[in-house]
């Protein structure tokens, strides 16, 4: 018909819905593979996310945290006095050796046994003949036995001039009872003016010479030795034979003293006169009236009987070497340079420092012409407490120029990872959202 318009010219409206919208979105994101996440699919992605996330902190925190045991070295060459080094306590013995010395005096503070067991032999070496022993006895007040006299801790043995000392014998492994308390070794340098020798009578008689007045004594080494456990010890003194020199022994009333001629002395070597110690009188004093620290009991349960102990000091002491070793040792006041992989510390001021080893350290006191110096060598140690913190470092603090590329590269490749899973949980979100609204409109429509 002439009057009805062209098809091309009819107007048309389409009018659709917003849930019509999402559908043909919905459509069109199918037909391109670009549909909302799967919930299974995100769920498994966040799990992984979560999972890697979880290992990097854990990662972090062993490469942070974590101190792989090394091998140090410290060397001190001038200590500071008094010098404290305390051995343990280990479970087993802290082995130790005493090399020869030359010393002026043995003291022995205290000598003390545990409740249910006898303590080891303590036996003084003296180079005296046995024929004299009922003469030596007889002066300390004491009785003689096949060459040995009893005596009652404390005892004093003091030479005018240093003498060679040796220990003959000292604890072993099989001396420590199965249930004792961990063990303990204490060794205190320090420098005293008193003088170890007791003074004797002929020189007490003669009058001071008014003309030239008495140089005071230089300050000597000292070395205090206290032991937590009961040992056997036989300490030997030898006369040297390059002076004449005097011997002093305490006990009695008026103790014993002789001096000693190169040309007339005895050469008895370490087979002469014996002195057994024995634990003296129980004491409301547990130093025993010396400047010695006592042991530290601190460790010893007081369901099982307290170890034997003793205290020994050396005084005046021109020589020796005392090596010890033991997985924990505790350094007072302690000088010189610390070696470590990759680094080297030096303690001025001097600190405490306390080790800590899987592996015996070994530790070497040393004393030289009256100066002191000390080592110390150990692989295995995870761990030097000073006030500054731990100086074993962490093995991040080790590799950071390997360990921090690396770290960061891994979380390069888990970043993408994250935004992806975050970008899908919108996503899902919203269509979830979405599909609730949709449902809405339809249950709430005419």
């Amino acid at each position: 018909m002439e009057g009805d318009p062209k098809p091309s010219e009819t107007p048309y409206r389409l009018v659709l819905a917003e849930e019509d919208l999402d559908r043909i979105a919905a459509a069109i994101r199918k037909g391109l593979g670009d549909g909302p996440p799967d919930g299974k699919k995100l769920a498994l992605d966040v799990v992984k996310v979560v999972g890697i996330f979880c290992l990097l902190v854990l990662l972090y925190l062993i490469l942070t945290h974590w101190r792989p045991a090394v091998d140090i070295s410290v060397r001190a060459n001038a200590l500071s006095t008094p010098q404290v080094l305390t051995h343990g306590p280990d479970e087993g013995n802290v082995a130790w050796q005493f090399g020869t010395g030359e010393v002026r005096a043995l003291k022995v503070d205290e000598l003390r046994a545990a409740e249910e067991s006898e303590p080891g032999e303590f036996v003084i070496a003296l180079p005296i003949l046995p024929a004299e022993c009922d003469e030596v006895a007889a002066r300390l007040d004491a009785a003689c036995d096949d060459s040995v006299i009893e005596v009652q801790a404390p005892v004093t043995v003091a030479w005018t001039e240093p003498q060679v000392l040796r220990l003959e014998r000292a604890t072993t492994d099989d001396q420590v009872p199965s249930d004792a308390a961990p063990r303990e070794l204490t060794l205190t340098v320090q420098r005293s003016t008193a003088d170890p020798a007791p003074m004797t009578r002929e020189s007490a008689e003669e009058p001071a010479e008014e003309s030239e007045s008495v140089p005071a004594t230089p300050p000597q080494p000292q070395l205090t030795i206290i032991d937590s456990q009961a040992a056997s010890q036989q300490w030997c003194f030898s006369y040297q034979r390059n002076s004449a020199a005097m011997l002093s022994i305490s006990g009695g009333a008026e103790g014993y003293r002789r001096t000693f001629e190169p040309a007339s002395a005895p050469d008895v070597g370490c087979d002469g006169l014996r002195l057994l110690v024995n634990p003296g009188a129980a004491s409301d004093d547990p130093q025993g009236g010396s400047e010695a620290a006592a042991p530290n009991t601190a460790s010893q349960s007081p369901d099982r009987p307290q170890r034997a102990s003793s205290i020994v000091t050396l005084s005046g002491i021109a020589s020796l070497d005392v090596t010890t070793e033991s997985r924990h040792l505790n350094a007072s006041a302690l000088t010189g340079s610390l070696t470590l992989p990759q680094d080297t510390r030096v303690f001025d001021p001097a600190a405490q420092a306390d080790f800590t080893a899987g592996e015996p350290i070994t530790t070497r006191l040393g004393i030289q012409a009256g100066t002191p110096s000390l080592t110390i060598d150990g692989g295995g140690v995870t761990a030097i407490e000073t006030d500054r913190g731990n100086l074993v470092s962490t093995l991040w603090q080790r590799n950071t120029e390997l360990i921090l590329p690396i770290f960061i590269g891994v979380v390069g490749v888990f970043t993408p990872l994250l935004g992806t899973v975050y970008h899908n949980g919108v996503e899902y979100l919203a269509s979830r959202r979405s599909g609730t609204r949709s449902a809405t409109d339809q249950v709430s429509g005419p």
